[in-house]
């Protein structure tokens, strides 16, 4: 450093050196503080500036800093950390990171310190004597300071009473000429005040007025709620984060809480029955009226016998027998002004006040006997006991249980998966407890394998995968910078290999359509059974179709895939255990399709003779059919052994099997044909078109099943029929005809739909391609069944789900409509707490989810190659809020030859897969930093285009079993299936 640069950079004014100024601006330098003063070049000055993230200036162009001022030094930081978008900062001393200005402008204060150092530099309260660094003293006498709360509350305490002992002073009794007045005269205007009181609109027992300062019963019962639940109880007020043991505390801190001085400056009225509150008396006094007439009519009657007439038509107790129910005095509205106020006054009463209030409460529930007029008041009928009971909004009873429910589960969001794992041991107690269903349904045992001749038209196309490698990264974009030859893998057909950890991938050998797990009876902690998985691909890479196409006559041949993953447990997933690969232990031979969903019974057809059960059966597993049935097969237990020792998979041919269905679901029972005769068939019109989505319930003997069609038809079925006229025959297969036919107005295709369990399987919800979502009542008591609800969604749904342990949908959309506005959504038809809205807004295509109801928590995927969760959370009010999405893993190709040319189509697959590689990144393995906003996630990767969409994730799916719900199953349009495990 030159000696004009230093004199510069000491002098404390520029303007004292004028010319060693313009000196130093025709050389372009920039001078660098607080550190020793150095000069430097002008184009070298950004790099300086983050480097000390903002911390410096340059002399006689900037504004001087003082770093021994904390607030400046916080400003400068949260200035730096806005204008460079950082979502964390770097010590240049020792490296530490934070993700605040003010954590890190803490840490500035101490860095470079011994804790010698640190210790002399501590200062003691003056009130506890706890040391500290005089940064933190602010904040401790603030908030956590008990000895100045106890001398803060017995200061307070001593003002009130010495202000009640004056008030008692001034308040004596005194006449006109100051004299103090007569016993008698003082009783008398007492009693005046008294008939002048119950001769206003409403009681006073019922509406309470608060004062400034004062704490109202709504804010004393939110704080009893909070100390019973989470034992911390907060300030009433939103901005302020104090904190106490005890409701004594918040008391005290309510009369002195800075934060909320401006807030407390207007008197408000508060209902003393649900703490509903508003700043205007009338808005209390006519909730008071049409909420609470009951209450009203019996304080009434206790108070003057029941005779006394009041002014604001109160009801009065009933004294004849009179049933007069036209002469109503219960305080309905007798224009639209009052109802819109009644409606606005409801509005405010249900948000959370700045005093302090709390949401409003249920207003009542319905009785039975109860009417509602045709004018939309609210009408009263005479009970047994001669009060009058009134119809009111049963939404209002319902919000309020669900923000009741809300605030407890908010207590437990730290450990909501093992609440949800506590809710679905319940259920599946309550469901899934009967041990064996649809026992007329047995597989045969007499089943003969296909030679090689006889498979070779079921087969894949394909004899082996493209290539892969598997990667473990920290970052979403990482870039690849390893060997383009070394280190990538390639699977034939049919074949597993067993990856790190228990993770496994293998090679089906087209494009998966569908996947399921078998689910298993709950079984002991430490005993673990084969986990089955079926899954469906196309033959060949280039198979496509349209909704016509998969109408027309002879369908495409194809294999179920039955694979035998192994004894996959959740405990091991935190164990360093050895696990055997996958192997494929047979397939079955189908004429019907491509199979575009497969679901297994979810529970009753896991059966063992050697465990009691009277039959022998592995599952039942269900397949749509494109002929336009379903196809219901009963899997043996002994086709899926696997032989002791067995670590990797057999290289032999696979076993195919030829499997007669058991049972087949059809919208008729005429054979669909082409010929003239039948072509003229009544059900021509809606038959024959492709089953596209299954639906299975989850409610106790699992009776109810739905399909939805390519044409936009939907259809449910009563498995437990025995009726002659909805059963038949049908190519000598038992046939069952569908309960519920529903034939939309328009002609999309079904994309997705569910069944809730709930109240015996009572509602459906089916999307289809018009965007349009529907939920039918298949109770109503009619064929066609009545819709509750018909919504129009921002784009295609292209999955569905009806949670179990709420009652609300989540659904996620495909880009065809809504161009980087796809996203994971959640839906109550009800909208009771919750509306819709997204929960994840992605820039790329979702499609696929599966939800794990274990551990509260749903998976959705998109074209792209990448997968995302979010952390277990409540679906009730205010989910938004919480929300924290997770990376699991993503996908991206690499392309490994030489070839350069920009003019070759890779728009098929054998192009594709002899240029490229997938990567598999994986990024869930700290789960610390998983989430979107550690791992900079701004958007997800999109399909490229001009490729073949090898990245494309098709399927997703949670395994359901008890003991290995953490595992899940990933289908790409390449042809493999990956098995991995979630890590909390």
């Amino acid at each position: 450093m030159d000696t004009s640069a230093s004199s510069i950079a000491a002098s404390t004014s520029i303007k004292n050196e004028p010319s060693a100024e313009i000196e130093a601006k025709k050389r372009g330098a920039t001078f660098c503080t607080p550190q020793p003063p150095r000069n430097m070049q002008a184009v070298n000055w950004d790099a300086h500036y983050n480097l000390h993230n903002g911390l410096t200036f340059r002399v006689g162009l900037d504004q001087a800093l003082d770093l021994n001022d904390f607030n400046l030094v916080a400003g400068q930081l949260l200035r730096f950390m806005k204008l460079n978008r950082r979502t964390e900062l770097e010590c240049e001393a020792c490296g530490d990171r934070k993700k605040s200005h003010l954590g890190m402008a803490s840490h500035l204060s101490t860095c470079g310190f011994t804790k010698e150092e640190l210790e002399a530099r501590k200062v003691s309260c003056e009130h506890c004597n706890r040391r500290m660094l005089a940064i933190s003293l602010p904040a401790h006498l603030a908030s956590f300071c008990r000895v100045l709360k106890s001398r803060q509350m017995e200061s307070l305490s001593m003002a009130k009473a010495q202000a009640a002992v004056e008030q008692d002073r001034m308040d004596q009794e005194l006449n006109a000429s100051g004299r103090l007045k007569r016993q008698s005269v003082a009783c008398a205007e007492q009693k005046i005040k008294k008939i002048a009181e119950d001769m206003t609109n409403t009681s006073k027992e019922l509406i309470l007025q608060i004062a400034p300062g004062m704490v109202s019963p709504g804010t004393i019962k939110l704080w009893q709620t909070q100390l019973q639940f989470s034992k911390q109880p907060k300030c009433c007020f939103d901005t302020c984060t104090f904190t106490a043991g005890t409701e004594k505390e918040l008391v005290a801190h309510h009369g002195q809480c800075p934060l909320g001085v401006q807030k407390r400056t207007e008197t408000f009225f508060e209902c003393a029955i649900c703490c509903q509150f508003s700043s205007r008396r009338e808005v209390i006094r006519k909730h008071v009226m049409r909420c609470h007439s009951k209450e009203m009519a019996l304080l009434s009657a206790s108070e003057s016998g029941g005779d006394s007439d009041r002014s604001d038509g109160a009801p009065p107790a009933s004294e004849s027998g009179t049933d007069d129910n036209t002469s109503l005095s219960s305080g309905v509205p007798e224009d639209e002004d009052e109802m819109r106020l009644e409606k606005r006054s409801k509005t405010v009463g249900g948000k959370r006040g700045a005093r302090g209030g709390q949401k409003s409460r249920a207003v009542g529930r319905k009785k039975p006997g109860t009417e509602t007029s045709r004018q939309g008041g609210n009408k009263s009928i005479d009970t047994m006991d001669g009060e009058p009971s009134y119809v009111v909004d049963d939404s209002d009873v319902y919000r309020d249980m669900v923000l009741e429910e809300a605030n407890e589960y908010r207590m437990k969001k730290t450990v909501f998966h093992v609440t949800c794992t506590d809710m679905m041991t319940r259920f599946r107690k309550v469901h899934y407890s009967t041990p064996v269903l649809f026992e007329h349904l047995l597989p045969d045992v007499d089943v003969r394998f296909l030679a090689m001749l006889s498979t070779r038209d079921y087969l894949p196309r394909s004899g082996h995968s493209m290539r892969f490698r598997v990667r473990s990264v920290s970052s979403y974009d990482t870039p690849y910078s390893d060997s383009l030859t070394e280190g990538w893998q390639q699977l034939p057909v049919f074949q597993a290999k067993q990856l790190t950890g228990h993770e496994s991938v293998l090679f089906c050998g087209g494009p998966v359509t569908a996947i399921d797990w078998l689910p298993v009876p709950d079984l002991a902690p430490d005993s673990a059974a084969d986990q089955i998985m079926a899954l469906a691909c196309k033959s060949s890479f280039a198979e496509s179709y349209n909704c016509e196409q998969l109408a027309l006559q002879p369908q495409r041949k194809c294999l179920i895939q039955i694979w035998n993953v192994g004894p996959l447990q959740n405990k091991d997933l935190h164990r360093a255990t050895s696990v055997r690969s996958p192997q494929l232990t047979f397939a079955i031979a189908c004429d019907f399709g491509p199979i575009w969903q497969l679901a297994f019974c979810p529970s009753g057809c896991y059966n063992e003779r050697l465990k009691g059960d009277r039959i022998d059966r592995l599952g039942l597993l269900a397949a749509t059919g494109s002929d336009g049935d379903v196809y219901m097969f009963a899997l043996s237990r002994s086709m899926v052994s696997v032989p002791a020792g067995t670590t990797s998979a057999a290289t032999a041919a696979p076993r195919v099997v030829h499997l007669q269905p058991v049972l087949r679901l059809s919208l008729t029972l005429t054979v669909h044909g082409r010929s003239a005769g039948l072509s003229s068939s009544p059900a021509t019109d809606f038959t024959g078109h492709s089953v596209v989505k299954l639906a299975w319930t989850r409610a106790q003997g699992h009776g109810a099943f739905a399909a939805g069609f390519s044409n936009g038809v939907v259809a449910v079925w009563n498995l437990e029929t025995r009726s002659p006229l909805l059963t038949g025959v049908k190519n000598g297969i038992r046939t069952i005809l569908p309960t519920h036919k529903m034939l939309h107005t328009n002609n999309g295709a079904v994309t997705a739909l569910d069944l809730h369990y709930a109240e015996a399987t009572r509602f459906l919800v089916v999307c289809n391609a018009d965007r349009r979502l529907k939920v039918y009542d298949i109770h109503s008591g009619r064929y066609q069944p009545l819709e509750v609800c018909n919504i129009v969604t921002r784009s295609r749904c292209t999955a569905v789900r009806w949670l179990v342990h709420f009652p609300v949908l989540t659904m996620i959309y495909d880009d065809s409509y809504a161009l980087d506005r796809c996203g994971y959504t959640i839906h109550q038809p009800r909208e009771i707490g919750l509306r819709m809205f997204p929960l994840c807004s992605i820039g790329a295509e979702a499609t696929d989810m599966s939800a794990n109801e274990w551990l509260g928590t749903n998976m959705f995927a998109t074209d792209g190659g990448d997968l995302l969760c979010h952390r277990p959370i409540a679906f009730v009010c205010n989910t938004h809020e919480r929300k924290s999405t997770h990376m699991l893993t993503s996908t991206e190709t690499i392309r490994l030859d030489d070839n350069t040319d920009d003019f070759t189509d890779l728009s098929s697959y054998e192009t594709f897969s002899g240029r490229f590689g997938l990567l598999f990144s994986d990024t869930d393995g700290c789960k610390n930093k998983t989430d979107t906003k550690s791992l900079q996630v701004k958007s997800l990767r999109r399909a490229p285009f001009g490729q073949y969409s090898a990245t494309r994730i098709t399927q997703v799916c949670f395994n359901p079993n008890s003991s290995s719900y953490q595992y899940y199953a990933i289908g790409y349009q390449a042809g493999f299936v990956r098995i991995r495990g979630l890590r909390l």
